[in-house]
């Protein structure tokens, strides 16, 4: 065993270790000593290299995070700059002055309106089938959340659409209790895609409807 007087070490913090290497030393009492120092200081050289390159690149990773958007007025001069970060929009004039920070993009992208010709389409045509689960998912909130038809008017369109082909029964009841409930909570018809989801049965024959020219 060999023993040492360490007189200086180097220090190094990394990940929240603190890492110690003896680069001098007061007494020792073997060559072989000498040679650990020397192989330490290559080793504290080499991570400290190794540690500068995770700081640089943790630093270029932050600056890729960030996302500069140049604003400009209707009759385009500047008008500050949008720092997109992290799911935040942080909103600048232009001198550079912070004016307020909103959660997510800025200014949002505006909506893409929702195609609802096919909805016409199966209410023309009429279905063989599934046109209770029709009118409920489907045309009575299409008729009055959409269009915004009166309920009566809503009530003979639907009425209209049921008894295309003749066949089954539908009571004038049970469709003013779908349209009075669909308007009090507001919703939406079912999408195409949705509908292929959650009834396969009911999509099979919208499209072969929407098929029969």
């Amino acid at each position: 065993m060999v023993y040492l007087e360490v007189s200086r070490v180097y220090q190094i913090h990394q990940m929240g270790i603190k890492f110690l290497f003896p680069l001098a030393v007061s007494r020792f009492f073997s060559w072989d000593v000498v040679l650990l120092i020397f192989a330490f200081r290559v080793v504290v050289q080499i991570l400290s290299y190794i540690f500068f390159l995770e700081y640089q690149s943790s630093i270029v990773s932050q600056e890729k995070k960030v996302r500069r958007i140049i604003l400009h007025y209707p009759d385009d001069t500047p008008a500050g700059h949008i720092e997109y970060a992290d799911g935040f929009s942080s909103i600048y004039d232009n001198e550079g002055n912070f004016l307020f920070k909103v959660e997510g993009k800025f200014p949002p992208p505006p909506k893409k309106s929702s195609d609802y010709s096919w909805i016409e389409k199966v209410l023309e045509k009429g279905l063989q089938d599934s046109r209770k689960r029709f009118i409920l998912y489907v045309a009575s909130r299409y008729l009055v959340n959409v269009k915004g038809i009166d309920e009566d008017v809503a009530l003979n369109i639907l009425k209209e659409f049921y008894y295309k082909l003749q066949s089954g029964k539908v009571y004038e009841s049970w469709l003013k209790s779908v349209l009075n409930g669909v308007k009090k909570k507001g919703l939406l018809p079912w999408s195409l895609k949705r509908i292929e989801e959650r009834d396969k049965e009911m999509y099979n024959e919208i499209m072969k409807a929407l098929k029969n020219n």
